[in-house]
């Protein structure tokens, strides 16, 4: 090390040159970790690592797979508001359905999934005295006739049959209200549509401050297992929440009660 130092303070050309290429490559190690710093980067001195640049804060952070868990908990604040990839990156719906305190509205095709995992979680709810709307596709349009926007939708999936499992769904929620109780059917009301679906949503207390929405985005021709999905949290995406809450309004009023509380 002495010699080293004895090399360097003789002022050689190579000794210069040396130090001068020391210098330059320390200097630009510390303007890159500044600048990462000022990106917002997760930065690492050991090992050196530079992580990827931060999203700018916005109402919608956009976080691509594989940062994102699966089954990502809607608890948490920092991650409510994503673009989720495809659905198997969504929550499990009755995890959704589970944080709502007086609402739950739930609007599909079909509702496959409530049919199989999560009607049980809603007989919990209801008999807590939240409030239900299920708002499904009709196999039928208004003439009674086959629907025709049926198989525009099944363009979204990689099979056939939608007609008749729209129908399987319709007589499942039917003998499913008829089941329940004259209290818990004052909580809960089912319609139908036959317009072509853009979305499919799950929202959860839409008038509390707290509220969040699930929206699986329905695009011709992509299976519904690659469909881009977002969840928002009202306080942090108002706009665009009170926007797709404005439209299923809209929808549910002109729809057809299948179910109701007389």
């Amino acid at each position: 090390m002495e010699s080293l130092f004895k090399f360097l303070s003789e002022g050689s050309g190579i000794a210069i040159y040396i130090l001068i290429l020391v210098s330059s490559g320390v200097i630009a190690v510390i303007l890159i970790y500044v600048i990462a710093l000022i990106q917002g980067r997760k930065i690492s001195f050991y090992p050196p690592k530079i992580g990827e640049k931060a999203q700018k804060s916005a109402s919608l952070q956009i976080l691509r797979h594989p940062d994102r868990k699966k089954g990502s908990d809607l608890n948490d604040p920092n991650s409510a508001s994503i673009l989720l990839v495809n659905r198997s990156y969504m929550p499990q719906l009755k995890d959704v359905m589970n944080l709502a305190k007086k609402e739950i509205i739930l609007y599909a095709v079909q509702h496959t999934f409530l049919r199989h995992y999560g009607l049980d979680t809603l007989i919990s709810k209801v008999q807590n005295g939240c409030k239900v709307r299920i708002l499904m596709m009709s196999p039928t349009d208004s003439s009674g006739q086959p629907n025709p926007n049926v198989a525009e939708s099944e363009s979204h999936r990689t099979y056939s049959g939608l007609l008749e499992q729209i129908k399987v769904s319709r007589e499942t929620f039917v003998k499913w209200y008829a089941s329940r109780t004259s209290d818990e059917k004052k909580n809960i009301e089912i319609k139908e549509y036959d317009r072509c679906p853009t979305v499919t949503l799950t929202i959860i207390d839409p008038e509390s401050d707290d509220a969040q929405m699930i929206t699986e985005l329905l695009i011709y021709g992509i299976d519904v297992q690659k469909l881009p999905s977002f969840c928002l949290r009202k306080h942090e995406a108002k706009n665009l929440f009170d926007a797709q809450l404005e439209s299923f309004e809209t929808l549910w009023k002109q729809a057809q009660y299948v179910c109701k509380s007389s």
